[in-house]
């Protein structure tokens, strides 16, 4: 599969993943990603009724998602990744899924956190992933919007190489 967008958003799929990044990232399958969210069945049939006509959604743990991006890597479908936290990211990279980019959209506060963009918070933990992944390479920019400027969310973080 080709990935064509990988986004962290905290929302997972809505108004501006179907009718913004997807118009951007075109894909035929999205993967909501999460261990939580891939264990409420009721959030999976939502998110399930919530893509656009012709754009399958597959709700599924991290662990499963790294093995079927592994099982399916001759699919010549273009896949959007949507996580909720950057962790997640980090397993599906060590587990040699070809990740260049993020785009962080919305990470809502929560007690630990602090905020470093207008719609990003992030803890301790979540600043640990962003910098693995930085340190392998991986670009991190915020944009709620394709038509956004970026955002360098490993600069805003203070990482350097």
């Amino acid at each position: 599969m080709n990935i064509s967008l990988v986004r962290i958003d905290d929302r997972l799929i809505h108004g501006q993943v179907t009718t913004a990044w997807l118009r951007q990232y075109p894909a035929e399958v999205i993967f909501v990603i999460g261990d939580s969210v891939a264990a409420n069945p009721f959030q999976k049939v939502v998110l399930q009724t919530t893509a656009p006509a012709g754009v399958t959604v597959e709700v599924m743990d991290t662990a499963t998602a790294a093995a079927e991006l592994i099982r399916r890597s001759q699919d010549s479908r273009n896949v959007a990744l949507i996580l909720t936290r950057p962790a997640d990211i980090v397993h599906l990279v060590e587990q040699g899924i070809p990740i260049r980019s993020v785009n962080v959209g919305g990470m809502q506060p929560h007690t630990g956190s602090r905020q470093v963009a207008k719609s990003v918070s992030v803890d301790q933990a979540d600043e640990l992933a962003f910098r693995h992944l930085f340190e392998k390479g991986v670009e991190l920019e915020i944009r709620m919007v394709p038509t956004d400027k970026k955002q360098d969310l490993a600069k805003i973080l203070g990482f350097t190489r």
